[in-house]
């Protein structure tokens, strides 16, 4: 499930997210919903969802929260020297 990152000046959120199964269907949702309901999902891993200027989303997926989180701080340590 990963894709290629945009560059960082081109960033304008970067949402973290849980991904979870339901009935079949596989999803992102944010990580306040699946606190919410963890009991009634199945936890895939984490997604960094990044949005792009030009309206693009892409997707860094992570097998565990602590993984996502640090790429999340990289991303933002980077952004801010660009």
């Amino acid at each position: 499930m990963k894709t290629k990152q945009p560059p960082f000046s081109d960033l304008v959120s970067i949402r973290p997210s849980a991904i979870v199964e339901l009935e079949g269907i596989v999803t992102r949702i944010s990580i306040e919903w699946y606190e919410s309901n963890k009991n009634s999902v199945k936890l895939i891993g984490y997604s960094l969802i990044l949005l792009t200027k030009e309206g693009e989303q892409r997707y860094i997926d992570f097998e565990d929260f602590n993984s996502m989180m640090e790429k999340a701080r990289q991303i933002l340590e980077n952004r801010s020297l660009s």
